[in-house]
């Protein structure tokens, strides 16, 4: 609230005038945004670590198993793949029930 004298020709103060202003849209806003940030900083933390880890392992094993030619070693690579893949999914399902869970749909512009 901002209160403000109101003078008349001779600089008396005849009446003061106050104006007020609502601000609890805005202090909601602002709380949004500080959730908002919380989740953008997990989702890089997400990214940057525990999404990174099974990309890197695929990657490092698609790249070992280009050349073998036992089926067993093959197999084995496989099955490492498909575990990778599966945390992967994982890690992703989490993420998305992070996001979910704190109702952030439409306030995330994309």
């Amino acid at each position: 609230m901002t209160i403000s004298a109101i003078y008349d020709d001779n600089h008396e103060v005849i009446r003061h005038i106050s104006v007020q202003n609502i601000i609890t849209e805005r202090k909601f806003r602002d709380l949004q945004i500080v959730e908002q940030n919380s989740v953008l900083k997990k989702l890089a933390w997400s990214n940057s670590h525990l999404v990174r880890k099974p990309i890197a392992s695929i990657l490092s094993l698609v790249d070992l198993g280009k050349d073998m030619e036992n089926t067993e070693e093959l197999k084995e690579i496989h099955h490492l793949i498909n575990r990778c893949s599966v945390e992967l999914d994982n890690i992703t399902k989490e993420v998305s029930a992070q996001i979910d869970s704190r109702n952030l749909e439409g306030f995330i512009e994309l």
